[in-house]
C-alpha cells in the first residue's frame, strides 16, 4: 500500500471532493426542483455531462500538484483525461441514477463517497498511466 498515495486521496477527497460535491447537489437540487423522472434526468446529464467532465481534470491538476508533478499536468491530461471520463460514465451514471432518485438530498454526499471509494482507485489507476509525449515536442 502506498501510504503517500492514499494520503494525498484522502486529502483530495476531505478538502476538494467533498466539499464541492456538496456545494454541487446542493445547487442541482436548487436549479432542477422536484423528484419525477425527468427531473432526475435532467440532474444526472448536467452532473455526468458538464460537472465530470471538467471536476475530473481538477482532480488530476490537484493530484499533480500534491504529488510534485506539475510539470507533467499537459502529459497527464493528455493521456488520462478521455478514459478517466468513460470510466466515470460507466460507474456513475448508474450510481447517480439511484443517488438521485432514491437517496435523499442530505444523503447523496454520504452516498456518493461509498461509491467514491470505488472511483478512487479507477482514478488512482488511470491518473497513474505512462503518460504520452507532447506531440508539439516531437
Amino acid at each position: 500500500v502506498d501510504k503517500a498515495r492514499c494520503g494525498r486521496f484522502t486529502l483530495l477527497g476531505a478538502g476538494l471532493v467533498a466539499p464541492v460535491l456538496h456545494v454541487w447537489y446542493n445547487f442541482l437540487h436548487r436549479f432542477i426542483q422536484g423528484s419525477s423522472t425527468t427531473d432526475v434526468i435532467k440532474r444526472l446529464v448536467l452532473d455526468q455531462f458538464f460537472f465530470a467532465p471538467c471536476f475530473i481534470p481538477t482532480f488530476m491538476v490537484s493530484l499533480s500538484v500534491l504529488e510534485g508533478e506539475a510539470s507533467s499536468i499537459p502529459a497527464r491530461l493528455r493521456t488520462s483525461w478521455a478514459p478517466a471520463v468513460t470510466s466515470n460514465w460507466m460507474l456513475w451514471i448508474p450510481a447517480q441514477l439511484v443517488n438521485f432518485r432514491f437517496i435523499p438530498l442530505n444523503y447523496q454526499v454520504l452516498f456518493a463517497n461509498c461509491v467514491g471509494f470505488v472511483w478512487n482507485a479507477i482514478l488512482s489507476f488511470q491518473s497513474s498511466r505512462t503518460l504520452l509525449p507532447d506531440p508539439k515536442s516531437s
